[in-house]
Order: structure tokens, then C-alpha cells, then sequence
């Protein structure tokens, strides 16, 4: 099912504004990915892989084939997630409290995304783009995208062994914070030709 009309509107008027949105691509282990991360090009839509390196599937731990990371054209980007996986130990209830074995916890797509936004995050605080006039001014939603994905890494290679540019599972690929903070780097630049664009 689609959006509804005030979260597609409110979805637009963030982006066009200059904000990047991330969210999860859903927990269903099917080709649909969920709103809003299913509103492609305006919300960077994050999927979750396994320990592996591939698309987080529970039924390959022995659980329900129900569930899994979605899957589709709109998929963007993946992160580590999944059942056993967790980005935080959520509040204690953590099996081992280190993070991996967390079945009560925050799991799935769910703890995939915010390691895409903490990614954009670390980019946000360390770089600046020049304006018009030449002044410093914040990176905008498109620069953290576009540094992102250029930098993912996929999982997957042809037949030659070259990295594929884009797969429905992992996007563009798994973000990588370390490649996306050294091509943002000086001596490279950012620059936006209009206010609020790039």
C-alpha cells in the first residue's frame, strides 16, 4: 500500500528543503520496501545484512522465512542487521551485552538505518560545503547521499570479479564510514551553485 498524501508531502518538503531521510526498508523478507523508504530518490531507504555480508534472512538461523530485510528498486543502501544483530544493547536486554545476541532487542531494519544516519552523522560534523559567496555552510541531505552511496562497498561481483554498481538487496552497497570520511577530505571540496542546492 502507498503513503498517505500528508507523509508524501512532508516527505518532499524535507527534501526539497534540503534534508536527508533515512529510513528502514521493512522486516517482511519480500520485493516490497515500506513507506516512507519505498519514496524513491527523497528518502534514503536501508536494508540490513547478516554477518556474511549478505541480505539478513531469518530462516538461514533456522527461523520464520517470513522474515527478512525487504528488498526492491528503491533499496539504497545496507547496514549490519538483522535477528542476533543489533546496533545498541536496548536498555540491558541484550543476551551477552556485547551487541550481537540481542533476540528481545532492536533488531532488523530497524538498528540498520541508524548506522546509515550516524555515517551521515560523522560527515555532517566534520565537513562544511562553500556556498555561493564562497562561505563555509552546512553539507545538505544530497552531499551525504551522493558520498554515501558513491562510496558503499556491494558484496556482490560479476563474473569478471568487478564490484556490481547496484543489486535490489544491498543498493548501492554496505555505507562504509571510513571510505565516505576520506573522500570528503581536503583537499576536496563541496560546492553548492545555488543556495540550498547542489
Amino acid at each position: 500500500s502507498g503513503g498517505t498524501a500528508l507523509e508524501r508531502a512532508a516527505v518532499r518538503n524535507a527534501f526539497y528543503s534540503g534534508q536527508l531521510l533515512v529510513a528502514a526498508a521493512g522486516n517482511d523478507n519480500n520485493a516490497t520496501i515500506i513507506h516512507p523508504a519505498k519514496y524513491a530518490k527523497m528518502v534514503c531507504a536501508v536494508g540490513a545484512y547478516f554477518m556474511n555480508g549478505r541480505r539478513w534472512r531469518d530462516d538461514v538461523l533456522g527461523g520464520d522465512s517470513l522474515v527478512g530485510s525487504c528488498y526492491g528498486p528503491e533499496m539504497d543502501l545496507a547496514a549490519p542487521g538483522g535477528r542476533m544483530v543489533a546496533t545498541t544493547d536496548y536498555g540491558g536486554r541484550c543476551a551477552d551485552s556485547l551487541y550481537t545476541y540481542c533476540p528481545n532487542g532492536s533488531s532488523g531494519t530497524s538498528s540498520a538505518a541508524p548506522v546509515v544516519s550516524g555515517v551521515a552523522a560523522l560527515l555532517l560534523s566534520k565537513y562544511k560545503a562553500k556556498g555561493v559567496t564562497g562561505a563555509d555552510e552546512p553539507l545538505i541531505g544530497e552531499d551525504l547521499y551522493q558520498t554515501m552511496i558513491i562510496t558503499a562497498r556491494h558484496p556482490d561481483r560479476d563474473s569478471l570479479g568487478v564490484e556490481k554498481a547496484f543489486e535490489d538487496s544491498a543498493g548501492f552497497g554496505h555505507v562504509r564510514a571510513d571510505t565516505a570520511l576520506k573522500l570528503l577530505a581536503p583537499p576536496r571540496v563541496v560546492y553548492h551553485r545555488a543556495e540550498g542546492f547542489l
